[in-house]
């Protein structure tokens, strides 16, 4: 299964999910107390082609614990490359700026006389 279709069936999922728990919270305010829930059987559902079903014991908590790792990653990873982004930025910047001005040759003596540095 590509990953394309991996996402869209973890959507899929969960969508159903939430809605099988919103469900299940509305039902039992809304049956009546004379009619009982197990002459009313749902429909037996069909599972799409070409996926993998979850385990029977898989909770809601637990496939929302699975997606949650995938959001805190694509976080992370817009993290850094803002962070990379801004020190390309910068070197390319110090670089245009050397080019023009001898002001990092003249900050880079003052600094190596501060540390008491030679080379």
């Amino acid at each position: 299964m590509s990953k394309k279709d991996k996402s869209k069936f973890r959507k899929r999922l969960k969508t159903q999910l939430l809605k099988e728990m919103a469900q299940s919270a509305r039902t039992p305010a809304s049956v009546p107390p004379s009619v009982s829930s197990s002459s009313v059987l749902p429909a037996p559902q069909r599972p799409p082609e070409n996926t993998q079903m979850p385990l029977a014991s898989s909770t809601v908590s637990e496939t929302l614990a699975l997606t949650e790792p995938v959001v805190l990653v694509q976080k992370d990873l817009k993290k850094s490359a803002l962070i990379i982004g801004s020190i390309i930025v910068l070197i390319i910047g110090l670089f245009f700026i050397d080019g023009r001005t001898n002001f990092l040759i003249s900050a880079a003596d003052k600094l190596f006389q501060v540390l008491h540095l030679q080379i």
